[in-house]
């Protein structure tokens, strides 16, 4: 089954083009990751893809049964610990396991 479709999107901010034609699907059972440098447009792509922003050209089609959501890249961080102390602080699956292994 086919979730979404993207067509020869492109995206542009002035003079700065952040992707021009891309094209992709994502199908049942694929999974997907979105590597790019910092200000290519990432984010710009997930939020088209969720209809709050619009390309400048191309198409998407998602279907009916999907819903594209995006989570917010803004943490609270807070900046007198070092970036493992703050990880090892969150509660979600992967980190609880890490902590279980480390005290193992």
């Amino acid at each position: 089954m086919n979730y979404v479709a993207a067509e020869n999107l492109t995206k542009s901010y002035g003079i700065k083009t952040l992707f021009k034609n891309i094209s992709f699907n994502i199908n049942e059972g694929d999974k997907i990751a979105i590597v790019a440098k910092n200000g290519s447009g990432k984010s710009t792509l997930l939020k088209i893809l969720m209809g709050k922003e619009i390309a400048d050209s191309g198409s998407v089609i998602i279907n009916k049964d999907i819903q594209v959501v995006l989570f917010d890249q803004e943490i609270d961080f807070e900046s007198d610990l070092t970036i493992e102390e703050f990880m090892m602080t969150l509660d979600s699956a992967p980190i609880l396991a890490l902590k279980k292994y480390h005290h193992a």
